[in-house]
């Protein structure tokens, strides 16, 4: 695929049957080499504009296609296993968080374990700059809950949400549905005893803003 020569024409990036193509260059001309890349199709974009221009990418790489491929490489490793991946984030600085959790037990040694894997591949495949740092870990209890499977895995424990139209809510996460969420949620009678009852209530993951295990130290 040609890429149009123009005045003051960059031409982005195009990659695919190995061929990697890119162009910033005053005549705006496409500068060309055969690289030893897997065949990877992304869509074709043509920047205009005057003086330089900073693209927040992965050795030229969008962060979402190398999101992508992360989660693609995942799937393969993780199949057949309890674990799954979460969430997959580029922040500044060339540094990547990869999220991954499991129906059962994840250890430290599974994490890095994963986190090797992903270096080679990301590393053989060119998709990360010489100097990056990747970070591989479980969520944690400070991070929301963002996967029914993860719902699942934390059923019988107290659960902080708060919901999209502001309100907050504590409870036992009884049941997990298809669209929604059982708690047993403790309120306090309007008695001097101040004794409380449980009530199940039913949520829908569509009305949920945040959600987070809520750990007891007794």
């Amino acid at each position: 695929m040609a890429i149009p020569d123009g005045k003051n024409k960059a031409a982005g990036i195009f990659y695919e049957k190995k061929e990697f193509i890119s162009g910033n260059r005053e005549d705006g001309k496409a500068a060309e080499a055969n690289l030893n890349f897997p065949s990877i199709k992304c869509n074709f974009a043509r920047l205009e504009f005057e003086g330089t221009v900073t693209v927040p990418s992965f050795c030229g790489y969008s962060e979402e296609m190398v999101k992508e491929r992360i989660e693609t490489l995942l799937e393969e490793k993780l199949k057949g296993s309890d674990q799954f991946v979460v969430e997959v984030k580029e922040l500044p600085k060339a540094r990547i968080q990869v999220f991954i959790d499991s129906d059962s037990e994840l250890t430290i040694a599974r994490c890095a374990e994963i986190s090797r894997f992903l270096e080679a591949q990301l590393e053989e495949e060119a998709l990360v700059p010489e100097h990056y740092t990747l970070e591989v870990s479980s969520p944690g209890v400070d991070r929301p809950l963002a996967l029914k499977r993860q719902y699942v895995k934390n059923i019988g424990r107290k659960l902080s949400i708060k919901t999209k139209d502001g309100k907050h809510k504590r409870g036992l996460l009884k049941a997990v549905e298809e669209e929604a969420i059982v708690i047993e949620k403790e309120e306090k009678k309007k008695n001097k005893s101040k004794e409380q009852e449980n009530a199940e209530q039913r949520i829908a993951f569509e009305q949920i803003e945040s959600a987070k295990v809520l750990i007891s130290f007794k």
